[in-house]
């Protein structure tokens, strides 16, 4: 993992790293931007700027102590961000450029022009360069751009874009590519060896049965689906997980037999609530059948359900 260099706002800088702008989402814009889940089109020549503020009669660059940035901030936190900003920015900027950045206080200075319209769509920042350092420090301090955690933060209200740390995204696409492996090759294996416990999985996870030659293109589909498919495939591998061990078979089972008798109409569901033989069992199916799983045969209620399903299995 990289060296962190210096954290602004919820975002960690660090060290020879990527970061990517991306639209940030906006459920109040128009709805041909809703649909891409973005305040601009993603189209090319559409750039937003991301300047220094000035305030209070200085340039607000955080460089220096009593930046209006740092009002209210931890004194000690303060310098010690401070420094670290003069270490990897400031001072290198200067041996390079030969532009103190630490103090400006002019309002027609280099600042005046700094990061106009630098803010586009899949635009890359490497904090190897100074220069690009800057650029995504700049528009980080003045909330320019969020992370997707605080996308929704109302103090990210102006920002049109999100930045996300190229590295961390490779890292996460490849945790659940494994993820899809693991959940298509584990089901696999287990419709190959135990084939209705793996028709139980089906029906717990809200899938119907089908013929052998549909299965594994069905389950493929189901843990790559664009919106869902690293929450089923995670989802997938748990309730697997589940027939490895007697009371998770249990619980399989009472759920398959539950659902059994709902579709019969001897189980009933009336506001969201379970209801057996006249007796409340719940508002959530999968926690009824955990539940029940655990009881012993000869419970009241579960005796009638036994009786139940056996007619109607007659």
């Amino acid at each position: 993992m990289s060296e962190i260099l210096f954290e602004v706002n919820g975002v960690s800088f660090k060290k020879n790293t990527l970061y990517e702008i991306r639209p940030k989402k906006d459920d109040n814009a128009p709805e041909a931007f809703i649909k891409h889940n973005t305040t601009k089109l993603l189209v090319n020549g559409i750039s937003q700027g991301a300047p220094c503020i000035f305030r209070n009669k200085v340039w607000d660059t955080g460089f220096y102590e009593d930046s209006p940035c740092y009002f209210g901030h931890d004194k000690d936190k303060v310098k010690d961000l401070v420094s670290k900003l003069n270490k990897y920015i400031v001072k290198p900027y200067k041996d390079q450029y030969g532009i103190e950045l630490s103090h400006i206080d002019k309002p027609d200075s280099f600042w005046l022009s700094f990061g106009a319209s630098n803010l586009y769509t899949g635009r890359m920042l490497n904090t190897e360069k100074v220069d690009e350092l800057l650029e995504l420090y700049i528009a980080v301090l003045h909330k320019h751009v969020a992370t997707k955690e605080q996308e929704n933060n109302p103090m990210y209200l102006r920002a049109s874009y999100t930045v996300v740390d190229k590295a961390e995204v490779v890292e996460v696409s490849q945790e659940r590519a494994k993820n899809r492996v693991k959940a298509l090759t584990k089901f696999m294996s287990l419709h190959d060896s135990k084939k209705s416990i793996a028709e139980q999985v089906l029906n717990y996870i809200g899938l119907p049965s089908m013929s052998d030659s549909m299965i594994e293109t069905v389950i493929d589909d189901y843990v790559r689906d664009p919106k869902q498919g690293h929450n089923n495939a995670v989802r997938l591998i748990e309730v697997i997980n589940k027939t490895e061990s007697p009371r998770g078979i249990a619980e399989l089972n009472m759920y398959g037999n539950l659902s059994i008798l709902l579709k019969s109409g001897k189980l009933q569901k009336t506001n969201q609530r379970y209801y057996f033989d006249g007796e409340e069992l719940g508002t959530d199916l999968k926690r009824i059948a955990a539940n029940m799983a655990t009881t012993k045969k000869d419970d009241p209620i579960k005796s009638k359900m036994l009786a139940q399903l056996q007619e109607t299995n007659d």
